[in-house]
């Protein structure tokens, strides 16, 4: 059998890119923090623009805080592509291993305007030297294609939702990007992500809160143990979708459970789908099992709740399966 969820441990919810007052959020870190644990988050990031910060003091037996930042060059005038790029802590035998020492709460980066490999691939080496885990942000809403996501090296991650994207641009969705990335050999994870910044009130139609999350499954609410789940996979995105309880390869089949959906899709070349779809007024969904072709390169799973919140997997890789 094989699955990216780790066999032991419990799930924890949280979210992995917010903005506060130290960049350009509405809202201070205090009252960030506050409002995830009110909303029932077992862990949070705050990950202001280019500068990091750690904010472990406001962590508690319930609630976990996670240090980082999104680095990001300034506009360019005349490119439309901005690369934008999430730091967050790596396991610890990453951190551990680190030839460089770690960010410390406050660190800057003053970056210039430039949206290249040659000038961004450098400062993404040098948080990874630091014991970082990096994910490249928002595709869609950055105009970023899939090859030229392939260019970089030491990306660990694609957002592939993004809620503020979505709520204000409609481009917060990047699932193309997604396969076309790992058709390509590529073997990155998907994240889904808030990117709150607060610029709207709650009780309006641009709030960007809330709304997308990861849910990892981990041993225990700590920094070594979720960083761990992370960077190994052992997590679903969710953008509002049903929960997620298994997802595995067994003998030549698929395997899927999750709390009651609608639809049910397993992807992994294009054309290759397979689905299930409850009937109108029926009986909701709670499994799928399908057997594989033989000629997939990887196998997800995504599910989509009655109302259309939708949740994903990451990938199974088939290489390394007699199937």
């Amino acid at each position: 059998m094989k699955t990216n969820f780790l066999r032991r441990g419990n799930f924890y919810k949280g979210n992995i890119h917010t903005h506060t007052t130290r960049s350009d959020g509405r809202h201070s870190p205090e009252d960030v923090v506050r409002e995830y644990r009110e909303r029932g988050y077992d862990f949070l990031a705050i990950t202001d623009h280019n500068i990091y910060t750690d904010f472990r003091n406001f962590d508690g037996d319930d609630f976990l805080l996670l240090p980082g930042m999104e680095i990001n060059a300034p506009p360019q005038d005349g490119n439309d592509t901005e690369y934008h790029f999430l730091a967050l802590p790596g396991t610890r035998e990453m951190r551990m291993r680190a030839s460089l020492p770690p960010y410390e709460h406050d660190f800057t980066l003053q970056l210039k305007p430039l949206h290249t490999v040659e000038y961004l691939q450098p400062i993404i080496d040098d948080a990874t030297r630091r014991g970082c885990w990096i994910t490249l942000n928002h595709p869609y809403w950055s105009r970023v294609e899939y090859d030229q996501v392939l260019a970089f090296k030491n990306i660990s991650a694609l957002e592939v939702y993004n809620f503020c994207s979505s709520v204000l641009e409609n481009t917060g969705e990047s699932f193309q990007c997604w396969d076309a990335v790992l058709r390509n050999g590529a073997r990155m994870l998907g994240t889904s992500v808030d990117d709150a910044h607060h610029f709207f009130p709650e009780n309006s139609g641009g709030y960007d809160a809330f709304g997308g999350y990861v849910v990892v499954k981990a041993d225990s609410l700590s920094l070594d143990d979720i960083t761990l789940a992370l960077v190994s996979g052992s997590f679903y995105g969710s953008a509002g979708g049903p929960e997620i309880h298994e997802f595995y390869v067994d003998d030549g089949y698929i395997h899927f459970h999750c709390s009651p959906a609608a639809r049910i899709y397993f992807g992994g070349r294009a054309r290759h789908m397979r689905w299930k779809i409850a009937d109108p007024g029926g009986t909701l969904l709670t499994e799928f099992v399908s057997p594989l072709q033989g000629d997939e390169l990887y196998v997800r799973a995504e599910c989509f709740g009655e109302s259309g919140g939708k949740s994903f997997t990451n990938p199974i890789w088939l290489d390394a399966l007699d199937i």
